[in-house]
């Protein structure tokens, strides 16, 4: 998704698999700064969830990431979804 509020370009990835998975998002055809987030929400247990007890039991994590070329590479954990945000130039 192209934000042109935000001036980024957003993707959302959803791994429903209980084993890890590398991927690799082409990104051709918008000019990209070349360092971007990455939001991920994920828990080791398909069936855990926040309760009152726990509010963050399942919370998301942020971490920066680094453009190769035209081409985002990560990992996905188990049950997660992830968010890769990469500003616009």
């Amino acid at each position: 998704v192209k934000d042109s509020n935000s001036k980024e370009v957003i993707v959302k990835l959803v791994n429903t698999s209980a084993t890890a998975q590398e991927v690799n998002v082409d990104l051709k055809g918008t000019k990209l700064q070349t360092k971007g987030t990455i939001i991920t929400l994920t828990s080791p247990n398909l069936q855990d969830e926040n309760s009152f007890a726990n509010p963050k039991k399942i919370s998301p994590t942020e971490k920066g990431f680094n453009l190769k070329g035209d081409k985002a590479q990560t990992s996905l954990p188990p049950y997660s979804v992830t968010v890769l945000k990469l500003k616009m130039k």
